[in-house]
């Protein structure tokens, strides 16, 4: 069976969006996560038409300075500089500001990490989804820092550098304050519940 579990005092959320920001950073400085993301943007109504798939930016509800924000960090050359330097803190903001506007983040588990679990899972999300839909409330998937948990845990740590390994080491960490994954675990979906308009643009799919 899968396990639910929520963080929704204030406190919590707070803190743990400070995890979530950080696995943001970690993603948008490392050359392979970051040409993957860019990969799946589609930034214009004519691109979004032409492929129908990926990650449609008007979606995202970003407004125009946010999106112009996008834009630069979408350079990975851009992206290189403030690695080298260091910088990278305002990365973690917009997830930070999600997660202040959210009445809960939750994490659906999994027994192990095998493909019936897995199935077993969507299943169960499937159901979690529609219900929190139906009670009016938004649902979000937050999964990119679980992904990356998954690469450093069950791959060892393929594809990251010494000190991505060490802050992912280090957020890990942190993580399981608030969510006690067991060894064995699998992390089907990590999201957040809030209250919040319609949203203004869907993304496509193939017909």
């Amino acid at each position: 069976p899968c396990t639910l579990q929520l963080l929704e005092k204030p406190e919590e959320l707070d803190a743990f969006a400070k995890v979530l920001g950080g696995g943001d950073r970690v993603r948008m400085l490392s050359q392979v996560m970051h040409r993957e993301m860019m990969g799946e943007l589609r930034w214009t109504l004519e691109e979004v038409e032409e492929t129908r798939d990926g990650l449609d930016v008007a979606t995202l509800e970003m407004s125009p300075p946010e999106m112009a924000g996008m834009r630069m960090i979408s350079s990975w050359s851009v992206m290189k500089t403030v690695g080298l330097v260091g910088g990278g803190l305002g990365l973690e903001r917009p997830t930070r500001k999600a997660t202040a506007a959210a009445s809960a983040i939750g994490l659906l588990r999994t027994p192990d990490t095998s493909p019936a679990s897995f199935v077993k899972a969507g299943r169960a999300l499937q159901r979690l989804w529609l219900t929190a839909n139906g009670l009016g409330v938004s649902f979000q998937p937050m999964t990119s820092v679980t992904y990356i948990f998954y690469r450093l845990e069950h791959m060892d740590g393929e594809g990251f550098s010494p000190k991505e390994l060490q802050n992912l080491k280090k957020l890990r960490e942190e993580y399981r304050r608030y969510f006690e994954v067991g060894p064995d675990e699998g992390e089907a979906m990590l999201f957040r519940l809030f209250y919040g308009p319609p949203p203004t643009a869907r993304s496509l799919r193939p017909r």
